[in-house]
């Protein structure tokens, strides 16, 4: 059991990690359907060791915004909780997004750093033009054949040669992401998210799926990065789907699962 658990104006998602790797960092934790998987203790150190890759090799800040275009995967969990530990904010990318919805998210954020799936770089490098203040581009699989000269582009995998992250801890208060509205009603807006409050909304889901309810839960929308990771509160198996681009409606390929075993 987290140990400020009882303490929700206090808690982090990055601390809970960190203790429970600290008890048990050989317990299954992760898993996605491109068969990657973490443990505990794995989970804590990809994600500072991505951590130090942002500030040391790219240059990135505590407080800076880095946009994450990623399907759901182990690695899209170790870039978000290493956003987090270095204290800056991941913008959650919804990966659906094309054209003037993605511009929009990336223009009014001002990011000058996004990690990107490999297959979702086309959709950023088409709108080159538009993105004046973002150079560096890290790329998560096979590199593009082609980027904009005045890119950089880095590899993700580049981040396994850093030590862990040191630095201090994030607080409560500070804020872990920002999240995009929809855009229905007109331009999407985005909603500051801090550490406290990704933990408290992870403990309201496990409170409301408490036994006898079923031991897993599938969600059919874009992985939430702040849900996902603090759904794994509770002893659940939890799988978050995208939906299908065909229909709409049933589940494809690109889940996590949280193991029901590991810590809490």
């Amino acid at each position: 059991m987290y140990s400020r658990i009882h303490e929700p104006h206090a808690c982090t998602l990055t601390d809970a990690l960190r203790e429970w790797a600290a008890s048990c960092p050989g317990a299954p934790w992760l898993e996605d359907s491109q068969g990657s998987a973490f443990t505990v203790g794995q989970a804590l150190t990809n994600s500072q060791r991505f951590a130090s890759f942002l500030h040391h090799q790219l240059g990135v800040q505590p407080e800076e915004r880095v946009g994450v275009f990623m399907s759901n995967s182990c690695a899209m969990v170790a870039t978000t909780f290493g956003i987090g530990y270095l204290r800056a904010t991941a913008v959650m990318l919804n990966t659906e997004l094309r054209s003037a919805f993605l511009r929009h998210q990336l223009n009014d954020s001002q990011l000058s750093t996004v990690v990107v799936d490999s297959a979702l770089v086309e959709h950023i490098a088409s709108l080159a033009d538009e993105l004046s203040h973002l150079p560096t581009l890290v790329v998560v699989g096979d590199a593009p054949a082609t980027l904009p000269e005045r890119w950089r582009q880095v590899a993700w995998t580049d981040s396994s040669a850093c030590a862990p992250w040191e630095g201090p801890a994030p607080r409560s208060e500070d804020i872990f992401c920002i999240m995009y509205t929809s855009g229905t009603t007109g331009p999407s807006k985005g909603v500051l998210m801090p550490h406290c409050h990704c933990a408290l909304l992870g403990l309201g889901g496990y409170a409301a799926w408490r036994s006898p309810r079923p031991k897993s839960t599938t969600s059919a929308c874009p992985c939430s990065m702040p849900t996902a990771c603090s759904c794994s509160w509770g002893r659940r198996c939890w799988r978050a789907y995208r939906p299908s681009s065909s229909s709409g409606s049933a589940p494809a390929p690109g889940w996590l699962t949280f193991d029901a075993a590991a810590p809490r």
